[in-house]
């Protein structure tokens, strides 16, 4: 299977194949969320993530709807799902290029890549020197936004049916959260040391 997603991803960077469509993009995105497969460290994973990113985008662009979810300048910032975050971190590592993205999406990444220039520029940097911890932290990020998610669900359905179950199913996500939460903190700590080792 890992053969055929490279090689599907040579085709596509080298020969101009046709873009895939919103479904195949949505599991690249999912992979690479996961970590199944996707490796943006090599130059096959980067460009299926790229025209995952493109096909996805563009799909949502005809539905209406704008992807990534970034917010205009001034504005506050809504939550992002665990994709999203994940492909805002893989463009401030450089697996994903502005272009690759829609407008406005397009500009508002520029400008928060303006407004955080140096720390971007050093995460592109400890992208080329230390990919995987880049990825880790991609990862452990994506995967505290999955958890936080299934946590709002709980606690919905906690107050909708109460109950022993419900608490002991909400006290047992709050544990996975709080394990979550904790891997993503230290990831980051990883990639600020290995930032200001740059500096």
């Amino acid at each position: 299977m890992r053969v055929m997603v490279l090689m599907c991803a040579a085709a596509l960077s080298a020969c101009g194949a046709p873009a895939m469509s919103a479904r195949e993009a949505a599991l690249v995105l999912e992979r690479y969320v996961a970590g199944d497969e996707l490796d943006p460290c090599t130059r096959e994973g980067r460009a299926m993530l790229r025209g995952a990113v493109r096909a996805y985008a563009a799909e949502m662009s005809q539905a209406g709807l704008a992807w990534p979810n970034l917010a205009p300048e001034g504005v506050r910032q809504e939550e992002m799902d665990a994709v999203e975050i994940a492909v805002l971190i893989g463009f401030a590592a450089g697996f994903i290029e502005a272009n690759d993205l829609p407008q406005p999406a397009r500009v508002r990444a520029h400008r928060l890549a303006l407004s955080n220039l140096p720390q971007v520029w050093n995460l592109r940097g400890v992208t080329r020197d230390a990919c995987p911890d880049v990825l880790v932290m991609q990862r452990a990020a994506s995967r505290y936004m999955r958890e936080m998610e299934r946590y709002r669900r709980e606690v919905e359905s906690a107050r909708e049916n109460g109950g022993e179950g419900a608490v002991r199913r909400l006290l047992a996500q709050n544990t996975v959260l709080t394990r979550a939460q904790q891997d993503m903190q230290a990831a980051a700590a990883r990639i600020e040391a290995l930032m200001q080792a740059r500096n």
